[in-house]
């Protein structure tokens, strides 16, 4: 009878690589998108007012168009950018969504306009700028 153990680091290694579960149940994280995590949440709350034609403060969120607008550029309405990669702390649609914006030298309500996205789509998008806000 042949011995087929396999030592435990070779299993969690090998395991690793594949994309399986590892010791202890951990996997490998993939970083957020754009288009998975942050623009069906823009689309399905944002772009009521934030569309081509009627765009609320000329920032148009529709799909197709909403990245471009948010990547290196400024507010108006505060001194800072809207999306600053890897620093949700300093994007100013983050303050926009989390309702700091007053404190970072924003104006005007908190977005949505009307109504407040769930705890866990600010966490989508805060964890999308963390990650570099890519595409």
């Amino acid at each position: 009878m042949a011995n087929w153990t396999v030592p435990v680091a070779a299993l969690v290694v090998f395991g690793s690589t594949l994309g399986c579960t590892t010791v202890g149940g951990a996997q490998p994280s993939v970083p957020s998108s754009f288009a998975t995590n942050v623009e069906p949440i823009l689309s399905d709350n944002c772009t009521a007012c934030h569309q081509s034609g009627a765009a609320s403060d000329d920032l148009n969120l529709e799909p197709g168009e909403a990245f471009a607008q948010l990547i290196d550029k400024r507010s108006g309405h505060a001194p800072l950018q809207l999306v600053v990669p890897g620093s949700p702390d300093e994007s100013y649609l983050m303050a926009k969504l989390e309702g700091t914006h007053i404190e970072a030298g924003g104006t005007g309500a908190r977005m949505p306009f009307g109504g407040e996205l769930t705890p866990d789509e600010i966490a989508q998008i805060r964890q999308w700028i963390l990650d570099g806000a890519k595409p």
